[in-house]
């Protein structure tokens, strides 16, 4: 598995567990389900663990586009030379 899907496989498990951390949070607010610190304590560490990956995906996905154009740079300086030299 390459980097670019490894990166957008976790963005969508980090909003899927994110969200399911709205979901606990949700039934503690409404004390609709069984024991509510379960409710409280679960989504809390859902919604930690969801905003993590989500963080983690928006910042490698920077780093790897600021890693590319400085890539791209370099190769339009290497052909430059290049021409420079043929003439």
């Amino acid at each position: 598995m390459d980097d670019r899907a490894r990166r957008t496989l976790h963005l969508v498990a980090g909003m899927y567990v994110f969200y399911l951390g709205i979901q606990l949070i949700g039934s503690f607010i409404k004390n609709t389900d069984g024991n509510p610190i379960v409710s409280l304590v679960g989504g809390l560490l859902f919604l930690g663990v969801g905003g993590f990956l989500i963080v983690n995906f928006i910042i490698k996905t920077r780093k790897a586009i600021l890693e590319s154009k400085e890539e791209k740079e370099e190769l339009l300086e290497e052909i430059d030379e290049n021409q420079e030299e043929e003439d």
